[in-house]
């Protein structure tokens, strides 16, 4: 690729990121007006990370004290979030990590475009300059990813890091910045999410093809042993070697885990079936059967640009098989990301737009306008988490500080000292190991309830089909619903003789309950 006038790149990559600055800012200004001025998640997703954190900060790993759990579907990011928390960023520590790296996504993304053949002449046209930073932020999922506040904006910047730099030696052009990006964008893919190891696999295969021997080696001895020390501590503790969290979501993870390999190749062909119900998924398929053609039988290109063509064509294809879409776009970015990469990396020759450079811009563009709606409903989904999560958590730590059990972990077990029991699975191995293969029966979540001496519930409703009759389902909080998995969440007491206790703090929990958000107390008929 032929660089283009120092000035004009920098141009595009100061504008692009003072954009993506303004206009985070300006989401997170309007998110903090729905929510009275406290700052608030788009999903109530962080706030399991930051609990996994609180817990390494004293010793521990789970979201309770003196039980082991993995919630965490990150083996780096409650790490990083816990050293944040030591700085004392607290809650604005998943923001500070989202933000910085989706800054230095975009400079790196947007450089690379500038530099791309397609951009070869001496200067952008002015509709190319123009649009590309509004595509580019768009298409990289970056504000909606910021507000989510996990670990997938640090993906997307390890799956650009990684394949710009290969893109570098491809065309040997090895520089200390190249050789950093790849070792950085691989050594974060192998650890930030699992979905990650397909670049990881790919890239040191490619880098091993190319000549960079000492580069494979260390790589291919760095990170299995960074995994061996995690699936190693994990059994430790008594956990399995793959965190339940991505178990529990991913019908893959929980087979390979099981040892099942037939199992194995049957979730693969049944996520490879789901995931043509989606958009992404069928793009992802043909970008990928695309770029394989580029690799294998385009007889214009040269063994190294095949090489690197069949890293972005495993990652699309493994995600087809093996990934997830959706929740604010955060499961596929990191593809998306691969996938603009691609287009700006094939020949002219091979992409044949009529306008090349306004034809690629108009390709980033449409891609981005696929999450326009994520930026939209930001603000709306923190006000869903602020008047649903952050209620409960008021609810739990505030008015009535007992034993709980939820069924979606997050906001409640944050800065909880009180035990949380999480009925899905992620934050209790042993609720994930007792409802594995069976749906809860009303005798299961009797023991398990009264294992953990629990006095609460905090639950939703249509998620059981069976609620134990000795149960009393006190009252409903009413929410909105954008990010939540329901707009009620109804309260169950276990223990008579705390019901007078548990209405007095109803009440005051109620007076004290936002706009948008009610609580309806029901009598206990059970007891009656």
């Amino acid at each position: 690729m032929r660089n283009t006038p120092l000035s004009e790149k920098k141009k595009l990559q100061i504008g692009t990121v003072f954009l993506y600055v303004v206009a985070q800012f300006l989401v997170i200004y309007m998110s903090l007006g729905y929510t009275n001025g406290k700052f608030i998640y788009a999903l109530d997703d962080p706030y399991i990370h930051l609990s996994v954190a609180e817990m390494i900060l004293e010793g521990g790993y789970g979201i309770n004290v003196g039980e082991y759990a993995s919630p965490s579907s990150s083996i780096l990011y409650p790490f990083l979030l816990a050293f944040l928390l030591l700085t004392g960023l607290g809650e604005f520590s998943p923001l500070v990590i989202s933000f910085v790296f989706s800054v230095l996504s975009l400079w790196i993304l947007s450089g690379y475009c500038a530099n791309s053949d397609v951009m070869r002449e001496d200067r952008f046209s002015k509709i190319s300059f123009f649009i590309l930073p509004p595509a580019l932020i768009l298409a990289t999922n970056s504000i909606a990813l910021t507000m989510t506040g996990m670990e997938h904006s640090i993906h997307v910047f390890a799956t650009i890091s990684a394949l710009t730099g290969l893109k570098d030696l491809v065309e040997n052009r090895a520089t200390s910045v190249s050789l950093i990006k790849v070792v950085l964008g691989v050594l974060l893919c192998s650890v930030i999410r699992f979905e990650g190891l397909a670049l990881t696999v790919a890239m040191i295969i490619a880098l091993f093809i190319l000549g960079h021997r000492l580069m494979t080696l260390a790589l291919a001895f760095l990170i299995p042993a960074i995994l061996s020390i995690y699936v190693v501590g994990m059994m430790s503790l008594g956990l399995p070697a793959i965190p339940s969290s991505v178990m529990v979501k991913s019908g893959v993870a929980a087979e390979v885990e099981g040892g099942s390999f037939f199992k194995v190749f049957l979730e693969l062909f049944e996520n490879f079936r789901h995931s043509l119900d989606f958009g992404w998924g069928i793009a992802f398929f043909f970008s990928g059967i695309f770029f394989l053609y580029i690799t294998f039988a385009h007889s214009s290109l040269t063994r190294n640009y095949r090489i690197f063509f069949a890293v972005p064509t495993f990652i699309l294809l493994a995600h087809v098989f093996a990934g997830r879409y959706g929740w604010f776009g955060r499961y596929e970015s990191y593809a998306v990301a691969a996938l603009i990469i691609g287009i700006f990396s094939a020949p002219r020759r091979i992409i044949p737009f009529p306008l090349p450079r306004i034809g690629h811009t108009l390709a980033v563009l449409a891609i981005g306008l696929t999450y326009v709606d994520h930026i939209r409903i930001a603000p709306l989904a923190s006000l869903n988490i602020y008047q649903q999560q952050y209620q409960m958590h008021r609810f739990a730590t505030e008015f009535y500080p007992e034993k709980v059990a939820v069924n979606d972990l997050g906001y409640v077990s944050f800065k909880n000292d009180s035990y949380v029991l999480d009925l899905y699975g992620l934050g209790s191995e042993y609720a994930r190991q007792l409802s594995r293969h069976d749906e809860w029966t009303p005798d299961l979540l009797t023991q398990i309830t009264e294992k953990y001496d629990i006095n609460f519930a905090m639950i939703y409703d249509h998620w059981f089909e069976n609620i134990p009759p000795s149960w009393c389902r006190v009252g409903v909080l009413q929410t909105s619903m954008t990010s939540t998995a329901s707009n009620h969440v109804a309260f169950y007491l276990f223990k008579p003789e705390s019901e007078g206790r548990m209405r007095s703090a109803l009440e005051s929990f109620s007076d004290s309950l936002p706009n948008g958000a009610s609580f309806h107390s029901f009598p206990c008929r059970s007891w009656s």
